[in-house]
């Protein structure tokens, strides 16, 4: 999975500039120190060595844009702890009225390893005292057969708009208000099949469900003259957001 498994180097990088530099942390100075590193680091195979130059570029900006589309999903944002008011304008540019916050795993995806190697250095290096800290976020942009050239411009606009009112671009665009609900990445709940059959969805995406409440059955070949169903209830409350719906599904 290229979207794993990124270099971790935030304690190289902590170490080093303790050792070499030993002032008040400047931003551009970690950055050169992380790049020394980078450049010694040993890589295991191409795909490795990818993700070592894409990190490396990617750390070398403020913010972080890391466009996905899930399988069906709604839109939705993978934010940081930090960077709050970034946050805030995103969604609002995007329409996007769900965001899943927090680090879900140093080796994670790209927006996870850039935000965790940004705490740990804020957290970790003496004399550290950046003013602000690099942020990187993950777009889920639907679900992968969303497409069309509405949704299309739609995204392109608000991205534009996005850059705009993070001063990236030089324009004057309207100020959009959104209604953001904030739940913490850690608190993502799944459901498995537990059985394969033909998956029959009881609840839509963007529905609010409650612990018990019925969110799909699954249809056993073997068991249609039975009419018996295998039930799949939602153990949390929260808001159903995404779905790997294929019409027939394995175990798992």
């Amino acid at each position: 999975n290229f979207n794993r498994n990124f270099p971790n180097l935030s304690h190289k990088v902590v170490d080093e500039y303790d050792r070499t530099l030993k002032n008040g942390a400047d931003i551009n100075a970690i950055r050169s120190v992380l790049k020394e590193i980078l450049d010694k680091h040993t890589h295991d195979d191409t795909s490795d060595q990818m993700k070592s130059s894409l990190f490396q570029l990617a750390s070398e900006h403020d913010i972080v844009l890391d466009l996905h589309a899930d399988n069906r999903s709604l839109l939705h944002i993978y934010t940081p702890q930090h960077g709050a008011n970034i946050t805030e304008i995103l969604a609002a540019e995007m329409q996007c009225k769900l965001a899943l916050r927090g680090t879900r795993d140093p080796e994670g995806g790209l927006d996870d390893a850039l935000n965790y190697f940004w705490s740990t250095i804020q957290n970790e290096l003496k004399g550290c005292r950046l003013e602000t800290l690099p942020v990187s976020y993950t777009i889920e942009l639907r679900g992968r057969y969303d497409i069309s050239e509405e949704l299309t411009t739609q995204d392109a606009n608000a991205l534009y708009s996005f850059l705009c009112r993070t001063n990236i671009i030089n324009d004057n665009v309207p100020t959009k208000q959104n209604a953001l609900a904030v739940f913490p990445v850690n608190g993502i709940d799944s459901i498995k099949a537990s059985k394969i059959g033909f998956l029959k969805l009881h609840r839509k995406l963007g529905d609010h469900v409650t612990e018990g409440d019925l969110i799909a059955e699954i249809v056993e070949p073997n068991e249609l003259v039975n009419n018996s169903t295998v039930k799949l209830r939602s153990i949390t409350d929260g808001i159903l957001f995404c779905h790997s719906f294929h019409g027939v599904v394995p175990i798992g």
